[in-house]
């Protein structure tokens, strides 16, 4: 029987991940396998750049990432980070403390740079004792309703400066977050409002959907009725104009075993080999209980609500702006933190891991003289939806249940899937291709 080049191509590929992945680990090389770009080399490097944020003061460490490219990408010269203060932020090459502070940015940098170098990467780094949300978290109700749009937050401190910038990054990755209603709905709206005038201006902003399933324990609760029970949906997640990255898991194991499935993080129910999500912690996803369901997802929601024959019914709002709306590789990342190898993990990993690969796909339009893609989510529902590989195995824990199942198609867990660049990029080019044919005609 002859194979087709797509079967042949296909073969090749599943190829290349088990050789590179065969470690066990989601190192660089079994990354790039995974989801396609090795070989694709960046072009458009004068104009294409990737934005990251940072808070707390945990700035990438130099030396770690100097370690990180050599081990990672010997084919890419020494690279840097640029880092923004913000608002009186520290900048410490020191190494990192006990409480693990520089491990977040450790992430960002290396899954960025791992995936997307040489394409230049600008940290934003907002200082801890300027950044009021954690305050915000800690006031009373009468305190979150008397919450004025003139409070001084971290969030909003990077976001106005980057309205106030004439260029910034095509592609911005956020992995910080905390539950919607946490500083109140006037402030969730007018971050949400800062980040639409962002993709106004044809930026993707992409942000990690959490670590804790529909919901911790103590946020089980409705904001209205402390009494009733109801999941507790993450901001900024749910704001619609943010791509949000759920976690997924996908199996690294010997040569023989290797398969190119995906799960999500979570509770695995088969299906898989033998292999199982871990259970320390579970991709968020849910609806939004302040935002509405936008009408590129408004089908895909209705279908996956209708799925659920009533399950959860009272514990989430129907009409709300479903999350995430795609995922990518959440454990097992191979990271550099003080000269060790070091585990990433969570959405943290999963949300610049899918920002760098937007970015690779903004690359090969800058480099054709055409502009990036900017706000992906009409786009990644209709033009890009088959570019994913859809994710059916699994939930997402929390709140005393086991979430949201995986279904297929769309769902509160995995999103639309895993992304595959070389599709992706052929997606981009797409209504390119339909204009030159209408012309032709």
């Amino acid at each position: 029987m002859r194979r087709d080049q797509n079967q042949t191509n296909q073969i090749s590929e599943r190829k290349l991940v088990a050789n590179d992945c065969s470690d066990g680990n989601g190192t660089t090389a079994c990354l790039r396998a995974l989801y396609g770009t090795s070989d694709y080399t960046p072009q458009a490097l004068s104009t294409n750049r990737i934005g990251v944020f940072s808070m707390m003061d945990d700035s990438p460490n130099y030396a770690d990432l100097a370690i990180f490219m050599r081990s990672s990408r010997p084919d890419i010269a020494e690279m840097s980070v640029d880092i923004i203060d913000i608002s009186n932020a520290t900048n410490d090459q020191n190494g990192h403390r006990e409480d693990m502070v520089g491990l977040e940015a450790a992430i960002d940098a290396q899954m960025i740079l791992g995936i997307a170098a040489p394409t230049k990467l600008t940290s934003y780094l907002v200082g801890a004792e300027s950044n009021n949300y954690i305050d915000v978290l800690s006031m009373d109700e009468y305190q979150r309703k008397e919450l004025t749009s003139n409070f001084d937050d971290g969030f909003l401190n990077w976001i106005d400066y980057l309205l106030n910038q004439e260029r910034v990054p095509p592609v911005i990755s956020h992995s910080y977050g905390g539950g919607e209603n946490s500083g109140g709905e006037q402030y969730d709206r007018r971050f949400c409002a800062g980040i639409l005038q962002l993709a106004v201006r044809g930026v993707s902003m992409i942000f990690a959907s959490g670590d804790n399933g529909v919901g911790t324990e103590k946020d089980c609760h409705s904001l209205a009725d402390p009494t009733k029970r109801a999941f507790s949906p993450n901001m900024p997640g749910t704001c619609p104009w943010v791509t949000v990255v759920g976690g997924e898991s996908h199996h690294f194991g010997s040569r023989s075993e290797m398969t190119t499935d995906f799960i999500p993080m979570g509770i695995a129910t088969g299906g898989f080999n033998t292999q199982v999500a871990p259970t320390w912690y579970a991709s968020s996803g849910g609806f939004s209980n302040d935002f509405a369901t936008p009408d590129w997802q408004a089908a895909d929601v209705e279908t996956y609500i209708e799925s659920l024959n009533g399950l959860h019914d009272g514990l989430y709002n129907k009409q709300g702006r479903g999350y995430p709306d795609v995922a990518a590789q959440g454990e097992l990342n191979d990271i550099i933190m003080d000269g060790q190898h070091f585990e990433g993990a969570g959405t943290s990993a999963a949300a610049p891991i899918f920002a760098a690969i937007i970015a690779l796909v903004n690359d090969a339009l800058l480099a054709d003289g055409k502009p990036p893609l900017g706000f992906l989510n009409p786009w990644l529902y209709t033009t890009a939806r088959n570019a994913f590989t859809d994710v059916t195995v699994g939930s997402s824990f929390g709140c005393g249940t086991d979430g949201f199942p995986a279904r297929k198609g769309w769902d509160p867990v995995t999103g639309l899937g895993s992304p595959n660049f070389k599709l992706l990029l052929e997606a981009a080019f797409e209504p390119y291709k339909q204009r030159s044919n209408l012309t032709a005609g």
